[in-house]
């Protein structure tokens, strides 16, 4: 797991009108494979740029660019804070948008052998403001560009023997420590890709309906998870999803990550 980070907010020598954020963490294997990772995708348009790196006897200090937009957990509380104030069409167009996003997103980071593992709203950063409609439409209430950020547990094995890794409320049921929560699918391993895809179902729900479905995908604690295990489709319908739109998330959310849909699908 990731060492405890500090965040300090700092400008460039260079140009003290450009702000940037300063990772602080404690020197370690893992501090040096996340910075790796972030460097792998550098060319990414879709990932948070490691500008650069330094050490210093407490630790060392990752350079990134500061996000003004916040992240997308900001970002969907205010596209769904008052639903009074842009109609149902235009939330589903910003949420397929932003879907669509982390998909390409995804797929480029899997096609370059990097699984993240801990993909949630709080780890997707918003860069520069980009007012894409009118302020009455939900696009009014949308920030800027999203990038994943925090690579903090990220892998390129694509399988994982220890399990507990990432947010509960993203993780999926495979992943869980409780033996009982992966019955469905007794593997001894969890499938990196098939993890991430999990994750950007449940954060496709939250896009398009404001609201975490459950708090833990384990049947024997969670009655929300487990109500979505007997009938899938009442949750998608609960909120109004179309058929497209609920197929693609039952098939993302499916139990089973041997049949669990893929990023190229």
């Amino acid at each position: 797991m990731t060492s405890v980070a500090a965040i300090y907010l700092g400008h460039a020598v260079s140009d003290p009108s450009r702000t940037l954020v300063f990772k602080h963490q404690r020197t370690a294997k893992a501090v040096w494979t996340e910075m790796a990772l972030q460097r792998a995708l550098s060319s990414s348009p879709y990932t948070l740029p490691l500008l650069d790196r330094f050490t210093h006897p407490s630790g060392i200090f990752m350079v990134l660019p500061y996000c003004d937009q916040g992240d997308l957990f900001d970002e969907i509380i205010r596209v769904h804070a008052d639903p009074s104030a842009c109609s149902r069409e235009d939330r589903a167009a910003w949420a397929s948008s932003r879907l669509l996003t982390l998909l390409q997103a995804v797929a480029y980071m899997h096609g370059e052998g990097i699984f993240h593992r801990d993909l949630k709203p709080e780890n997707i950063l918003l860069y520069r403001s980009i007012l894409l409609q009118s302020p009455s439409s939900a696009w009014g209430k949308a920030g800027g560009h999203p990038l994943i950020s925090d690579f903090g547990i990220a892998t390129r094995d694509p399988t994982a023997s220890v399990r507990g890794f990432g947010s509960e409320f993203y993780m999926c049921p495979e992943a869980l420590m409780d033996a009982d929560s992966y019955r469905t699918c007794p593997l001894s391993t969890v499938p990196a890709a098939a993890a991430d895809v999990w994750s950007l179902g449940v954060i496709a729900l939250n896009l398009f309906t404001g609201r975490n479905p459950w708090a833990k995908a384990d049947a024997t604690t969670d009655a929300g998870y487990a109500a979505f295990l007997q009938d899938p489709w009442a949750l998608m319908e609960m909120h109004g999803l179309s058929e497209a739109v609920g197929s693609l998330l039952i098939r993302m959310l499916c139990p089973d990550p041997r049949r669990r849909a893929t990023i190229s699908e």
